[in-house]
């Protein structure tokens, strides 16, 4: 439904030129939300305005469904995408009521509608968003919650083929921003409208997302479900972007088809790899906190829980930060390596006198410089 080729698009800086979409392709597929992820300036939203029409790209091509709308000569205009759009900062009008917020687009776009197929649509869509019965109030005597919903019926009155979304839920706050994030998804399911999602918070992009493409510097370094790039990640940059990580720098001592052995600060960690990893070769360890296991030094038979697994190391529990069902807990290995943990508050193990074991499973192994593995 949403294709993007070769796109490229640069912007004056006093005096040079800097690249804010390099490149770029995808494809969002009819009725999947396809999430760009990345920092701030690694060019999602160039991207998205770019889809929308409210930037012209330098070069590259852009379809929707079977229409190109930038490329091969051919330029359409924003308002003739059949897109819908929500921004950041909701965009509503101040001085309209609820229902002529949502009617607005459907009074600028050249058809001509009887009054009551107008107010037929405004009901559906404020319906669709939980707003049904506040038609007559003005716009800004909703709550922020509201106003993004007032900004997404506005969106979907024309039901557009495509919904574009920018950080929608950036302004709001920590509780009802993950009550919108259910929501949204919810309603997108429901109508099954293709949708291009950009945000820098990867929880959201986790909850919400068919696939993922993780950008940087206007390229995307990985592309794939969100379990696939949470647990498997490329690069060291998107192991370090996507969710919490411990990224410990090591060197390769030996490879097989079970997997590697890299020599760490702390002692040598058998990890997954290939036999075709190079021995000698620097690299990083990603570890997901939840898969680190902190347990007592001794078992109850008093024996050493170090010597009797493998993959496991004497650590003091510098700080454990209690979470509520969660506690997070900081980790000094040997050479004064610190490494993350997360656990089951009731499980949590602290003071000096513990071990953690990491998971082979766990254990990634991936390029030092951040590039491709």
């Amino acid at each position: 439904m949403i294709r993007v080729e070769g796109l490229h698009k640069r912007f004056p800086d006093r005096g040079q030129h800097v690249n804010a979409v390099d490149g770029l392709s995808f494809e969002a597929e009819e009725g999947e939300l396809y999430a760009l992820l990345g920092p701030s300036g690694c060019g999602k939203t160039t991207t998205l305005r770019c889809v929308a029409g409210l930037e012209r790209p330098d070069s590259g091509r852009i379809t929707l469904g079977d229409d190109v709308v930038f490329g091969d000569g051919k330029i359409v205009p924003g308002h003739r995408r059949d897109i819908g759009m929500v921004f950041q900062n909701y965009a509503v009008w101040p001085h309209m009521t609820v229902f002529d917020n949502t009617a607005f687009p459907l009074e600028v776009d050249g058809e001509r509608r009887s009054k009551g197929s107008v107010e037929q649509a405004v009901g559906e869509a404020l319906d669709l968003v939980g707003l049904s019965g506040y038609e007559g109030r003005m716009a800004t005597q909703l709550s922020g919650g509201q106003q993004q919903r007032l900004s997404l019926a506005r969106a979907l009155v024309r039901r557009p083929r495509v919904l574009l979304l920018d950080e929608p839920l950036s302004n709001l706050d920590a509780k009802l921003r993950e009550h919108m994030r259910q929501e949204i998804r919810l309603l997108q399911q429901r109508l099954s409208i293709t949708t291009l999602f950009v945000t820098h918070d990867q929880v959201e992009a986790l909850a919400m997302s068919d696939r993922i493409a993780v950008l940087r510097d206007g390229r995307i370094e990985q592309e794939g479900t969100p379990q696939e790039v949470y647990a498997q990640p490329a690069t060291e940059f998107v192991a370090g972007f996507v969710g919490a990580t411990n990224l410990v720098p090591g060197t390769v001592t030996a490879a097989d088809d079970d997997g590697v052995t890299v020599r760490t600060g702390f002692g040598s960690v058998r990890a997954v790899g290939s036999a075709g990893t190079p021995v000698g070769g620097d690299v990083v360890l990603a570890i997901r906190p939840e898969d680190v296991e902190v347990r007592p030094r001794k078992d109850d038979d008093g024996a050493d829980a170090a010597e009797a697994l493998p993959n496991t190391w004497p650590v003091e529990v510098r700080l454990a930060s209690f979470t509520g069902a969660i506690t997070d807990l900081r980790l000094a290995a040997e050479g004064d390596q610190e490494l993350m943990a997360r656990s089951f508050s009731r499980n949590a193990v602290q003071g000096p006198d513990a071990v953690m074991h990491l998971p082979v499973a766990a254990c990634r192994v991936l390029p030092a410089d951040g590039a491709g593995a």
